[in-house]
């Protein structure tokens, strides 16, 4: 479900005709959303008895997954034309979360 609020927020335009007080605000929303994507597919990875690999490996699985995700929403941002633009600056920021995020739980040793 997070996924798809994910995508929701990152490919309809939501903003007004001001533009914000904070420069890249737009930036620090795309950390935020991308770093709490990556914690939970690393604990939906982890929990999950399915596929052993993901389990085995969430953290790498789902970064790859969350990365590779940000890219394709960026794309899609292009091709859909609904007032939204591919930015290599969004990916950066999206990158940016998920790193953040695997480097949380490192420290904090969660799975």
């Amino acid at each position: 479900m997070l996924s798809l609020a994910v995508a929701f927020v990152c490919l309809i335009p939501l903003g007004g005709t001001h533009p914000p007080r904070l420069p890249y605000f737009d930036k620090y929303i795309h950390v935020f959303l991308f770093a709490s994507l990556t914690v939970a597919w690393v604990r939906g990875f982890s929990k999950q008895n399915t596929i052993l690999f993901l389990q085995q490996n969430a953290k790498k699985s789902a970064a790859i997954f969350c990365f590779s995700y940000g890219v394709l929403i960026e794309i899609l941002q292009e091709l859909m034309q609904l007032g939204r633009a591919f930015e290599l600056l969004d990916i950066a920021a999206d990158a940016l979360g998920v790193v953040l995020s695997i480097l949380i739980l490192k420290v904090l040793r969660m799975p």
